[in-house]
């Protein structure tokens, strides 16, 4: 059994505990999970700074967590981003955060992804999609 893990852009974030999952993309309609995640929340960086995701989400093993509508989760974030100007506790969280997923996440399967693209390009150009070819003469 592989479950889906669906995160949109306004649905809910993610915090799941004694957790394994594996993150990919897909292309050409066909999943690469390229990147283990261990007791990380899903969606954190999403909805904290209002990004879609482009990633896929998959458990490895049963995972347990919970839910929190992006909403609420904003509306505590600026609860104690207002109340907290001495101590920078969110300011601290979002950084980190952005930290993370820009470098740990976002950086390594850009990456990964331009690879797949380039091998698959190489097989066959004409069938990747998402993938421009230039003639050059």
């Amino acid at each position: 059994m592989n479950p889906k893990l669906v995160v949109g852009p306004d649905i809910e974030r993610k915090y799941s505990f004694n957790s394994n999952l594996a993150v990919g993309y897909t292309i050409n309609n066909k999943e690469y999970l390229r990147m283990n995640l261990n007791n990380h929340p899903v969606g954190a960086y999403g909805i904290t700074f209002d990004k879609e995701c482009h990633y896929i989400y998959r458990c490895i093993q049963t995972t347990k967590g919970f839910f929190i509508r992006k909403e609420v989760w904003k509306n505590i974030l600026n609860q104690f981003d207002n109340k907290s100007k001495d101590d920078n506790f969110i300011s601290d969280y979002k950084r980190g955060l952005k930290f993370f997923y820009e470098n740990k996440i976002n950086k390594i399967l850009h990456r990964e992804k331009e690879k797949d693209i380039g091998k698959l390009s190489l097989k066959n150009p004409s069938k990747v999609t998402g993938f421009i070819k230039l003639n050059v003469n």
